[in-house]
């Protein structure tokens, strides 16, 4: 592929997506003109209105509560105890308030020897263990600050057998006693009677104009109650009930009305441009990934066969300098080992890079072949750190090794695990700073770890497995994360994770305290 051949496909991407995008914005233009001022005005107008009928509805219920509060606030005996009520006056008001079953009151410090037992109608009254158990810490003191302000609060609290208490602050003043302490007292409520007594009346009321409205138990699709049929599934505009946690009221806008034949066009328009946008937009999509697989692929090659090259030539004209230098004579004999190990060590790195590139090639290719065999994984170790520690000594770096005692062994291939375990410190060495490297080994649940630790810049969580792709070299503070400047060819730690994945490990990186990286390779034993 030619160097043009990336600014060519980059222009026909350009044309195929102006195909694509420029009739679609343009019809999506064309619509939206269309819509006049006034059909949006009127969609305004639809949702201001039930927002307000919902609102109305709620306001209602918690009016119609509180004037059952205030009932209750008064219905205290004349003993002397702040938790006594009138029992005659009690029984009156249940049996003319059917959404109530039951109510009890306390002392604001709620001690069970004040709380008298429930008074109501059912069979099974409340348990009171449960209410004062169900009642969130810090509400009594929240009800007392609201009452000293001259404001009365209904606090609703969920029952575990699906009853409801409402629970409020009143002082003592009775029809006899006007200088009591405040008590508490809780109403409890039957949401079904609370719903039909209560908030179907305002419903129906305001449910003209082709309104349809429901009220709606939490994740129940069928409505506990409505104005017409309707499911939750239908409902346009839905406010949770004040007084009922776990129930909301829904509305709709019936057929027959302006709203609905705003709505149909609406959805007419919708469906439309949705079709022509995903026709054109599966085409520009299909051609984009294309474009831009056949751009990365030359990209890639291009960084590969310009990274090679660098990492050929420097070892190469090192070998070739150092190589004439000995052959002509011109070196001191005191000198001559040390340019010996230089040549050795270049040669040692052309093998690995070589080595690098057709074994990582055979592993794309499926031909790689390993002989794996029970393998104690910590004399490889020691032995390596022990072959490759005066390379990185020569780069100024440390090399420090801890292994863990009594590892259990591992199936693997000595060679092609030693050629990940050299990838890895060769790119501590690269990468990893001027802190020492080091190479440790630890037993895990069923496997064993192999880690790298360095002391570099570290690798951004998002890349923690971009970095190990085929030609991919991350750099901290590059602007894209690419880079093109340091040494290596991006295969190191891609072959790294095909050789750990070839032994039915895994190969990954990790941030290390303190600074750094962790790479590890896992086994499993």
């Amino acid at each position: 592929m030619t160097s043009s051949s990336p600014s060519s496909l980059r222009r026909l991407a350009g044309v195929l997506l102006a195909l694509a995008v420029v009739p679609a914005l343009a019809f999506a233009a064309a619509q939206v003109f269309v819509q006049s001022e006034s059909e949006a005005q009127l969609a305004q107008i639809r949702d201001e209105q039930l927002d307000g009928l919902l609102f109305s509805v709620n306001q209602n219920a918690w009016d119609v509560a509180t004037t059952w509060a205030d009932r209750l606030a008064w219905l205290r005996a004349n003993d002397g105890n702040p938790t006594s009520i009138d029992w005659e006056s009690a029984q009156a008001f249940l049996s003319a308030t059917t959404a109530v079953s039951s109510f009890v009151a306390a002392d604001t410090a709620l001690s069970r020897s004040n709380v008298i037992p429930a008074i109501g109608r059912d069979a099974d009254p409340v348990d009171l263990n449960a209410l004062l158990e169900a009642l969130p810490p810090g509400t009594v003191r929240s009800l007392l600050s609201q009452h000293a302000s001259g404001y009365r609060k209904l606090e609703p609290v969920p029952l575990p057998d699906g009853r409801l208490g409402l629970v409020f602050v009143a002082d003592g003043a009775g029809p006899r006693d006007a200088d009591g302490p405040p008590r508490v007292l809780c109403m409890i409520v039957e949401p079904e009677p609370f719903v039909e007594a209560v908030v179907m009346p305002k419903l129906r009321e305001v449910a003209l104009g082709g309104v349809e409205l429901g009220v709606f138990r939490a994740e129940q699709n069928e409505p506990l109650a409505a104005t017409a049929s309707i499911l939750h599934t239908d409902v346009e505009r839905e406010r949770p009930l004040w007084l009922l946690p776990a129930h909301t009221v829904g509305a709709r806008v019936g057929e027959g009305s302006a709203e609905s034949t705003l709505r149909r066009r609406l959805v007419q328009t919708l469906l439309l441009l949705g079709g022509v946008m995903l026709v054109l937009g599966s085409g520009a999509w299909v051609a984009w990934r294309g474009v831009s697989r056949e751009l990365e692929v030359a990209r890639m090659r291009e960084d590969f066969v310009s990274n090679v090259s660098h990492e050929l030539k420097t070892p190469l004209s090192l070998i070739r300098m150092y190589g004439e230098s000995l052959a002509q004579g011109r070196i001191p004999e005191a000198r001559q080992q040390r340019y010996f190990d230089t040549i050795v060590a270049e040669s040692e790195r052309l093998s690995r890079l070589v080595g690098n590139v057709l074994h990582f090639n055979r592993f794309e290719r499926g031909t790689a072949t390993m002989s794996t065999q029970p393998l104690d994984v910590n004399p490889l170790v020691h032995d390596l750190t022990d072959r490759y520690r005066p390379i990185v000594e020569r780069e100024d770096r440390q090399l420090e090794v801890a292994l863990e005692d009594t590892l259990p062994t591992v199936q693997a291939d000595p060679d092609t695990l030693s050629e990940a375990l050299v990838n890895l410190i060769d790119n501590a060495v690269k990468y990893g700073g001027d802190g020492p490297i080091q190479v440790s080994t630890h037993r895990q649940p069923d496997t064993i770890a192999i880690e790298v630790a360095d002391r570099g810049p570290g690798i951004d969580a998002a890349d923690h497995e971009r970095v190990f792709d085929p030609f991919i070299r991350i750099q901290h503070t590059s602007d894209d994360g690419l880079v093109h400047t340091a040494k290596g060819t991006g295969l190191g730690l891609a072959l790294v994770r095909r050789i750990a994945q070839a032994h039915g490990g895994t190969a990954s990186v990790s941030p290390r305290e303190g600074g750094g990286s962790v790479f590890r390779i896992t086994l499993p034993t």
